[in-house]
C-alpha cells in the first residue's frame, strides 16, 4: 500500500501538477438489531475511500475512489489533471507542510472492541430490550435494539511532506419503544455513543427509554410563560446543530452568518460558553487531525457570551 502512495505521489510530478494530496479512510463495521429476543440483522462489513487533491497554478481538483491500487491512483490523478486547468484559481489555496504531532493511536478501545465476545454483545442487547419492556401492568413495545462497532484508519499524506495516521474505535446501542394507556400512545428513546465498550455496556438504555416515554403518558402543554429549564443532551445538540452554521468561516466570510462582523461581540448570554474541543479524550469527536491534516485544537468560539471566532479551514 505505501508502495503504491510514494508511487502516485512521483506520478504527480511527472504529470506536473504542483502539489499532490491522498487522504484515506477505512473501517469495519458490525451491525446487529434484535427483536423478541432473536437476531433480526447480523451484518459485518468493510469500507475504504481514497480522496485525492491535485493542485496546479491556484487550482484545485478532488477527485474520489476506494482503491489505493497503483492503476486506480493513476487513473484518478490523471483525472483530477484533465479537470484542474478549467476550474478557478483561488489565490488562498495551501496545502499542510509536516507538523509536528502525533497521530491518535487509540490500542486500548480498539483491541476491547475487537476481542469482546459476540455473546456479550447479544446479551447487552438482550437486557436493553428486557428493560425496555417494563415491569407491571404497563408494558413497553420494543419496536427495536441494535449495536453497532467501528474500527477505522484515517491517513494523509501529501507532496510538501505531510504524513499522519489515525486509528480509533467506538461502539454505539440505541433501542425505540412505545408505551400504550387508556388509548393515549407515547415512544421513547435512548442512545448512546462510547469509545468504550465497557462504558457502553454500563448503560441502562432500556430502563431510559422506557422512562421517557412513560413520562409523556398525560402531559400537557404548558401555558405560555417565562420558566428555568433544564435542558437534556439530545436537546443540547439540537440547538447546536442550528448554530452551527453560523459559527462556519465560509459563511461567515460570505456574509450568510448571524455572526458576521460579531467577533469580540456579547451575543447571548455570559452563561454561554461553546468550545469545539477536537483534543478531548474519549469524546467521539476526538481527532488528531481534520482532513485537511491541520492538528486539531480547542476552540474557544464563544466565551461567557462573546463571540470569540469562527471554525475555518485551511484556505
Amino acid at each position: 500500500m505505501r508502495d503504491n502512495i510514494n508511487k502516485a505521489l512521483k506520478y504527480s510530478r511527472e504529470c506536473q501538477l504542483d502539489d499532490l494530496e491522498i487522504y484515506i479512510e477505512a473501517g469495519e463495521e458490525l451491525s446487529i438489531e434484535i427483536r423478541n429476543g432473536e437476531i433480526d440483522k447480523f451484518q459485518e462489513s468493510k469500507s475504504s475511500g481514497v480522496g485525492i487533491r491535485a493542485i496546479k497554478n491556484k487550482k484545485q481538483a478532488l477527485v474520489y475512489g476506494t482503491s489505493l491500487d497503483f492503476d486506480e491512483l493513476k487513473y484518478n490523478i490523471d483525472k483530477a489533471k484533465g479537470i484542474v486547468e478549467y476550474l478557478d484559481e483561488d489565490e488562498a489555496l495551501d496545502l499542510n507542510s509536516e507538523e509536528q504531532y502525533d497521530g491518535i493511536i487509540m490500542e486500548k478501545e480498539i483491541n476491547e472492541i475487537a476481542q469482546m465476545p459476540l455473546n456479550e454483545k447479544l446479551s447487552y442487547l438482550k437486557e436493553i430490550e428486557k428493560q425496555g419492556s417494563g415491569q407491571g401492568d404497563l408494558k413497553g413495545m420494543v419496536e427495536s435494539s441494535s449495536y453497532d462497532e467501528v474500527i477505522y484508519t484515517r491517513q494523509i499524506i501529501n507532496t510538501r511532506g505531510l504524513d499522519k495516521i489515525e486509528k480509533g474505535a467506538y461502539t454505539a446501542a440505541a433501542i425505540s419503544l412505545a408505551i400504550e394507556q387508556k388509548g393515549i400512545k407515547e415512544t421513547g428513546f435512548s442512545y448512546d455513543y462510547n469509545r468504550d465498550i465497557n462504558k457502553l455496556f454500563q448503560r441502562k438504555l432500556g430502563d431510559e427509554a422506557y422512562l421517557k416515554a412513560k413520562e409523556m403518558l398525560g402531559a400537557n402543554q404548558v401555558e405560555t410563560g417565562k420558566y428555568m429549564v433544564i435542558l437534556n443532551n439530545e436537546i443540547v445538540v439540537d440547538l447546536l446543530s442550528l448554530l452551527s452554521s453560523s459559527f462556519n468561516g465560509e459563511n461567515l466570510f460570505k456574509g450568510k452568518s448571524l455572526y458576521k462582523d460579531k467577533e469580540g461581540q456579547k451575543i447571548i448570554s455570559d452563561l454561554i460558553t461553546i468550545i469545539d474541543d477536537g483534543l478531548k479524550e474519549g469524546v467521539l469527536g476526538q481527532k488528531s487531525f481534520d482532513g485537511e491534516g491541520t492538528k486539531t485544537q480547542n476552540n474557544i468560539i464563544i466565551d461567557k457570551g462573546v463571540f470569540k471566532k469562527g471554525i475555518y479551514n485551511l484556505s
